[in-house]
């Protein structure tokens, strides 16, 4: 049976929302794996002197969750996650 988890994220830009939607990604790529969806629920700005300062999208994202007892999910953390030096 597969189990999907859905993780609602905040990121911001200061040049656009679809800059803000693509950090997002990026960096939750890193940490979190098989990324199926996002769905850009709402789009939000900080307004200062009459201009927009700052891009804010708040995004669910979907992913599966692993199957316990998964041999690959050592191999997939190692892949996905940086190797910390100096520990």
């Amino acid at each position: 049976m597969a189990i999907t988890s859905v993780l609602t994220t905040t990121s911001t830009s200061p040049h656009c929302w679809t800059d803000a939607s693509g950090l997002v990604i990026e960096q939750v790529n890193q940490t979190l794996h098989d990324i199926t969806g996002l769905k850009v629920r709402d789009e939000k700005a900080d307004v200062a002197e009459g201009a927009i300062v700052k891009f804010l999208v708040p995004l669910p994202l979907t992913f599966p969750l692993d199957e316990p007892g998964d041999q690959d999910d050592e191999q997939k953390y190692e892949e996905r996650s940086p190797s910390v030096k100096g520990s």
